[in-house]
């Protein structure tokens, strides 16, 4: 007995981890059903009443608190195996998979402004035919918001709301199997507005004609060629969180761009003779620059903090400020025809790279 009649050490915890962890080792492996993993994510508020139930009893007894972590790692089994002979693959993962297509034709459109809330499902976004402002075929369990509005100034919004329940990435139904594969009509002056969740997103917009780009980018991964200028130039919103962008910018185009990123990294590779003008707010994460040889570049260091600067050798520091703050060019870069201005107006512990 403990002294005065208590506390032992619970093994809850160490029991309901082990079990966790060959949960998902199964899972992983195809052994245990991904749709029974999807409905077991729905039953998370169990762990609430196992953590109450460790905290009423677990401490009084090893043995006790090793039990209730057994009972509970049976209980997730239990849900995981019979769930879906059960029926709960429906109410719980949203449904049957099924696949819709949404259009709308371009004709008349001398401009438009198209919205896109995508999933966290893998999302394949191109330039398509010329007759189609909008053609998407999606997979999924949810729902999906399509609305167009306007007359030759049109407006598309196209928007999902899910299936339910906590994504478990690889796990479940409404993970692996879903996917949207949306094309833009080439050649129409276009507003695009992405909205990214925590999918994989690979958008090729070369053959777009933008006037403007806005990208809020979550946790997933994004990998976009931005197209050359056309008639003009187009601006770029990017807001990043913690995932990572890779941008290609074509050769030729004139992009205004604006970057503001947290903890993931932001990528820009630069075409020949691009005319580009990026100012850059960050904060842990990492910034690389890719620039084609003997390109014009000025990298202007405002305000670096605490994190790290690194440029080619061939840069000459022509200002400079104090610890790595300051301002780099390319030789020639006074008499260059195009240019590839890098502005960092704040950068916290994060690192700034040209390459």
């Amino acid at each position: 007995m403990a002294r005065n009649g208590y506390q032992y050490r619970s093994l809850f915890w160490p029991v309901v981890l082990i079990g966790v962890g060959i949960m998902w080792l199964l899972g992983n492996l195809g052994v245990l059903p991904a749709n029974g993993l999807w409905i077991l994510s729905r039953f998370w508020p169990l762990l609430l009443v196992w953590i109450g139930l460790d905290i009423l009893f677990g401490h009084r007894s090893p043995v006790l608190g090793a039990g209730l972590g057994v009972l509970a790692v049976v209980v997730a089994v239990l849900i995981v195996v019979g769930g879906p002979t059960w029926g709960w693959g429906g109410a719980f993962a949203g449904g049957e998979l099924r696949t819709e297509r949404f259009t709308e034709p371009a004709g008349g459109v001398e401009a438009a402004e198209v919205r896109l809330e995508l999933s966290h499902s893998p999302v394949v976004l191109t330039a398509g035919d010329s007759s189609m402002l909008v053609d998407a075929t999606i997979r999924h369990r949810g729902t999906v918001d399509f609305s167009v509005s306007g007359g030759s100034q049109k407006q598309v919004a196209l928007s999902y709301r899910g299936s339910g329940g906590i994504w478990l990435g690889g796990w479940g139904g409404a993970a692996g199997d879903e996917d949207w594969e949306i094309s833009l009509g080439r050649g129409i002056p276009m507003d695009l507005i992405l909205d990214l969740s925590s999918g994989r997103t690979q958008a090729d917009l070369n053959g777009l004609r933008l006037q403007a780009l806005s990208v809020k980018a979550s946790s997933g991964s994004v990998e976009m060629a931005l197209p050359a200028s056309g008639a003009g130039s187009y601006s770029v919103s990017w807001r990043a969180s913690s995932g990572s962008s890779r941008v290609e910018v074509a050769s030729g185009a004139a992009v205004d761009m604006e970057v503001d990123m947290s903890s993931g990294s932001y990528a820009v590779h630069c075409g020949q003779d691009v005319d580009a003008r990026i100012r850059l707010r960050g904060s842990s994460g990492g910034f690389t620059a890719d620039v084609p040889e003997g390109a014009a570049v000025q990298l202007d260091v405002r305000d670096s903090s605490s994190g790290s600067v690194r440029v080619p050798s061939g840069m000459v520091q022509v200002e400079r400020g104090r610890d790595d703050e300051g301002v780099w060019e390319t030789p020639g870069f006074g008499a260059a025809q195009h240019k590839i201005y890098i502005i960092v107006e704040r950068m916290s512990s994060g690192d700034v790279s040209i390459t």
